[in-house]
């Protein structure tokens, strides 16, 4: 599980509430010692897109890669996609396009992990997401930080 904040792109000219809430529940694999998979839901809320209030949910498959910087910490990336469903409600902008989108897109990212004991690791991530909106896709760029367990 890992907990953090989204972000959104502000249009200039524009009152944005640039970020929002981001928690992302996980599960996965090794193929390797360092290569694995992981399958995600992810939830983002209190987010702001063109003056309308957002609201994300979805699924994400990724392939991580994982690179040793010690005995206990190590350099992660992900490549992967996501399906995901957004919900833009009206707020400050009735110019704007409301309702829902859905559809696929890309998401990668990079992060630290640091191995507390055999089992229990503690994460630092940097994630990009690309979602379709009812505006047109954009990117969600997501900041968090995790607990793992390994069994």
């Amino acid at each position: 599980m890992s907990i953090g904040s989204a972000r959104l792109p502000c249009i200039e000219g524009m009152v944005c509430r640039r970020s929002g809430r981001a928690i992302t529940l996980y599960g996965g694999g090794e193929f390797s010692q360092r290569w694995g998979f992981e399958l995600a839901y992810m939830r983002m809320s209190n987010l702001e897109h063109v003056g309308n209030a957002v609201r994300v949910r979805g699924i994400n498959v990724n392939v991580l890669g994982e690179l040793p910087l010690g005995s206990s910490l190590s350099l992660t990336g992900r490549l992967g996609a996501n399906y995901a469903r957004t919900r833009m409600d009206l707020a400050t902008n009735p110019a704007v396009p409301t309702g829902s989108a859905q559809g696929f897109g890309l998401s990668y990212g990079v992060g630290m992990n640091w191995d507390v004991s055999e089992r229990w690791s503690a994460s630092a991530d940097l994630n990009r997401h690309d979602f379709k909106f009812v505006t047109g896709r954009d990117n969600v760029d997501t900041a968090t930080v995790g607990l793992r367990y390994r069994y």
